[in-house]
């Protein structure tokens, strides 16, 4: 699946446009797909790559993504729904509760194409 998302990606984007790899829910973070900017040779459209718990699940954090999203407006988003059923007895398995993020990528993107969990959504033209 991620082959055929790194393929798609670099069918569909020039060298110089900007990606974004997200999960399919960001108000809870458990791991996050790094390799696929890598494989791309696309730059991350957010200067947070990286997840970690507490921190891209706030709703501070969430707004600047949104910005760098609006600012940078890379053409495709892929979110990972792999690990979304996976549990850590720790405070990664909570819910922030805060949706802004996924609402502003519902609100901009439209689906362009799956393989197993990983979604690829197209910009709107807006």
């Amino acid at each position: 699946d991620h082959i055929q998302v790194v393929r798609y990606i670099k069918m569909h984007t020039r060298p110089g446009e900007t990606l974004y790899v997200g999960l399919a829910h960001h108000d809870r973070i458990f791991v996050n797909d790094n390799i696929t900017y890598f494989a791309t040779q696309r730059l991350p459209a957010t200067m947070w790559s990286q997840f970690d718990p507490f921190l891209q699940n706030r709703a501070d954090i969430q707004q600047e993504m949104m910005g760098e999203l609006e600012r940078n407006r890379p053409p495709y988003v892929v979110l990972d729904g792999e690990f979304e059923e996976s549990n850590e007895p720790n405070g990664s398995s909570v819910s922030t509760g805060v949706h802004l993020l996924d609402e502003y990528i519902a609100a901009h993107y439209t689906f362009a194409t799956s393989f197993g969990k990983l979604t690829i959504l197209k910009r709107q033209n807006d």
